[in-house]
């Protein structure tokens, strides 16, 4: 069952399976109900790719520091700033939403993917299948 305020989502949808996975084991193995999780939504944004080097997103400017660790590449970070300088001077809170399309936008949605992969070792793989792939098909990577 969804949980009110949680949005409907994929996103939204692994976050509750870890949940339940968890209270589900709780309950086997007999730990006391204060052990157990509940579940808080924590969505990064929505995203939709628009070909190989384009998407849209629609963010929560609050959420953003999550995204965007601050070891960036000095070309994504400059393909971003623009987008955070307005969002800081909007002085926007946990309820905001920006849209956003194009590059910045394509960057975000990587880095939400990678954000949520479980182990630093599963970010470094998937990151380098990703550039694999762009070197495959001609495609320039932020550097």
């Amino acid at each position: 069952a969804a949980v009110e305020g949680s949005p409907p989502t994929g996103q939204a949808a692994m976050q509750q399976a870890e949940i339940a996975a968890w209270n589900i084991f709780a309950q086997c193995t007999g730990m006391p109900r204060p052990k157990w999780r509940k579940y808080t939504p924590s969505a990064m944004g929505e995203f939709v790719t628009l070909g190989s080097k384009d998407a849209a997103a629609v963010v929560a400017p609050a959420r953003l520091a999550k995204l965007l660790p601050p070891a960036l590449p000095p070309t994504a970070a400059a393909a971003v700033a623009p987008f955070l300088a307005a969002v800081a001077a909007t002085g926007a809170g946990e309820a905001a939403r920006v849209d956003l399309g194009g590059t910045p936008a394509a960057l975000l949605r990587r880095l939400s993917y990678l954000y949520r992969m479980p182990t630093l070792g599963h970010r470094a793989w998937v990151a380098q299948r990703w550039a694999e792939r762009a070197e495959q098909l001609g495609v320039a990577l932020p550097s």
